[in-house]
């Protein structure tokens, strides 16, 4: 299953302090920010890669085998896929 970085479609509306709602994502321009894991669906078997990645090993069948169809089902955009 891939391995998907995301970032919301909007801006955080909750302070970056706020440790459980959002963490940064340094993509070498901007840092991005996500939704904590328990948002996000599909996880397989829990695996992330850490608090601050924004990364995840997701189930993506349910949405078409895409990345930016799972990452949309909540809001993100798809910005890295292995």
């Amino acid at each position: 299953e891939p391995l998907s970085t995301t970032a919301p479609t909007e801006p955080p509306t909750l302070p970056m302090e706020n440790a459980g709602t959002h963490a940064p994502v340094d993509t070498g321009n901007e840092p991005l920010t996500c939704q904590a894991y328990g948002q996000w669906p599909s996880i397989d078997g829990g695996v992330t890669c850490g608090a601050s990645s924004c990364r995840a090993l997701v189930l993506t069948e349910p949405y078409g085998n895409r990345c930016d169809k799972y990452c949309e089902s909540f809001g993100h955009v798809c910005v890295a896929a292995a």
